[in-house]
């Protein structure tokens, strides 16, 4: 019916929320965190090695939330690899690859060999979402289990990201 891929969908609507509020934002918090959880819990991904990429622009306020999530990403690839990983903890790597505008690749492409180099089993994928009601901006979380297809809100259409093209699951947030 919404032509879009058979899937998880959740959407967390803000638009009644004081976001400026320190209580409702660690709510907020908690809500997202449990639903990337449920996703995992129902891939079976639990335990498993995560790579975290920010799409979008970080010189273009709008366009970056990814690049900003990577930076405030705590990766542990690298403790895993000497085998100093702490019980509890994922192995988790984590990039921002930027947009083809500026780099002149593919999102795809860089992604595809990124996970072609590393052993990781599934990708979170985050970016900014397109809206055409300006109560949503900043008011909705969009997170799904069956990838993205960047730029599509825009209309600037990129390779899709998903278990279909490379073949790991992708769980996408907007």
């Amino acid at each position: 019916i919404l032509n879009k891929p058979r899937g998880l969908y959740y959407t967390i609507d803000l638009t009644n929320l004081n976001i400026h509020d320190t209580n409702t934002l660690e709510r907020i918090e908690k809500a997202v965190a449990s639903v990337i959880r449920e996703i995992i819990d129902n891939l079976s991904l639990n335990n498993k090695k995560a790579f975290v990429v920010g799409l979008g622009n970080s010189n273009v306020t709008p366009d970056a939330i990814g690049p900003y999530v990577i930076d405030n990403t705590v990766v542990t690839r690298h403790l895993d690899l000497m085998n100093a990983l702490s019980d509890g903890f994922s192995s988790v790597s984590a990039m921002s690859p930027g947009v083809m505008g500026t780099t002149g690749i593919e999102t795809y492409d860089i992604i595809e060999s990124v996970i072609s180099k590393i052993d990781v089993d599934y990708i979170i994928v985050i970016d900014a979402l397109a809206t055409t009601s300006i109560k949503r901006i900043n008011k909705t979380i969009q997170i799904t289990d069956t990838g993205i297809k960047p730029g599509s809100g825009v209309g600037n259409k990129r390779k899709e990201l998903s278990k279909k093209t490379l073949g790991i699951p992708v769980i996408a947030i907007g």
